[in-house]
């Protein structure tokens, strides 16, 4: 009779073929789930083929997860500098056409992507613009819509900086800044005069926020079945606001050493302003720098 053996710690041999089907099944399972604790407590880590920092395991592995891919870089003439960035920020929309991007798998593909190159970023929470997201897209008073929305960044962040915490190391920090702060900062009503004096005095930029203004109706009136709203006056002055009130936010966050900008999107009239388009902004907007980032399901998560 052919034996089977193999050489076991401590010396162990086992006769296989004098086990029943019944324990070889279950030694099957054992020896898996071994295998599987050891990769775990081995330090859950893989290097990313961006650079030779160590992340943990995706959440979300496999078919289940995403890569992401670069899809804009402005200014343009900074295409080649994105894998290493110093400090940049992410913004994260509430309760627009776009929130998936920010949940789930695809939040954590854009977190990785950001933790293989960056040593700091801010985890900008836009409750301050949600208030005029949910005015457009849920018709409610302003009053109303502040108070929602400052509960659901509130909310955002509660169920979303597990995955912020989980790629925290020594080598990058995530630290969570909310629209509402820095609507309090002392430059931002400065900045957000300016940008209004801007914008009633050259025609370009007017036109700039003009176009932006009809695209994130349209946007809105697709996902909600609200068209008429795109034709209301009122409203069309509401998304004029949204885009003004960004840009004096931005400029804050410039100010205070944020000035790249990471975004699962493109948002064509900050990729305007990024490329120098309109030098009488606010100055720290000079400094703006666009990433426009693309999940995609095909490849799974690294």
């Amino acid at each position: 009779m052919e034996h089977h053996i193999i050489n076991a710690p401590l010396t162990l041999q086992v006769n296989w073929n004098e086990l029943a089907l019944e324990e070889l099944v279950a030694i099957q399972r054992n020896v898996r789930a071994a295998i599987e604790a050891k990769r775990k407590s081995a330090g859950k880590e893989r290097r990313e083929s961006s650079g030779d920092r160590l992340l943990p395991e995706p959440l979300y592995p496999g078919k289940a997860g995403y890569r992401i891919e670069v899809t804009k870089v402005a200014p343009q003439r900074q295409q080649g500098s994105v894998d290493k960035l110093d400090r940049c920020m992410l913004g994260v929309s509430l309760g627009g056409s776009n929130a998936a991007m920010f949940q789930g798998a695809k939040l954590e593909a854009v977190v990785r992507w950001i933790a293989a190159r960056a040593n700091h970023c801010c985890v900008f929470v836009g409750d301050s613009l949600g208030r005029i997201s949910l005015e457009v897209r849920e018709g409610m008073a302003p009053d109303r819509a502040e108070r929602e929305a400052l509960w659901l960044g509130r909310r955002y962040v509660a169920e979303t900086e597990g995955i912020f915490q989980r790629y925290t190391t020594d080598q990058v920090k995530f630290e969570i800044h909310y629209g509402t702060e820095y609507a309090e900062h002392p430059s931002f009503q400065p900045y957000l005069d300016h940008v209004r004096a801007h914008y009633e005095g050259d025609a370009s930029f007017r036109a700039l926020v003009h176009a932006f203004g009809d695209e994130y109706l349209a946007r809105t009136a697709r996902s909600t079945g609200h068209d008429e709203r795109s034709a209301s006056e009122r409203f069309r002055q509401i998304a004029h606001a949204y885009l003004l009130e960004e840009i004096a936010l931005f400029a804050c966050l410039g100010q205070d050493g944020w000035s790249t900008l990471v975004y699962p999107g493109s948002i064509d009239s900050i990729v305007e302003i990024a490329e120098g388009r309109f030098p009488e902004l606010p100055a720290p907007l000079r400094s703006l720098r666009y990433i426009a980032l693309r999940p995609d399901r095909k490849s799974g998560a690294r």
